[in-house]
């Protein structure tokens, strides 16, 4: 699946908050190390297309930084808003 510029750059800020954000210990350990390693390939290829795996591993964060943050955090952490959010998760299931 391929997504838009904006989605993309959500992925990247949820899987940052998944990985490093201040409730990360709350995210699976093994998935907070796959989440660098998405964020590295993120940042090296813009056009990377994504694997079902990191579609996953999307959904995964984004439903994590949704619970997580609330919101206000959300909007205040990731820079997308809230409604955004639900949208693609909503997409994704």
């Amino acid at each position: 699946m391929n997504f838009d510029h904006e989605t993309r750059a959500m992925l990247r800020s949820v899987l940052v908050e998944a990985w490093g954000g201040f409730a990360a210990n709350r995210f699976p350990t093994p998935r907070r190390a796959d989440a660098k390693t998405l964020i590295d390939r993120l940042d090296q290829d813009s056009k990377l297309l994504l694997s079902p795996d990191d579609e996953t591993l999307f959904k995964e964060a984004l439903t994590f930084a949704l619970k997580e943050l609330g919101p206000e955090e959300f909007q205040t952490i990731t820079g997308y808003d809230f409604g955004f959010g639900e949208s693609v998760l909503a997409k994704l299931r």
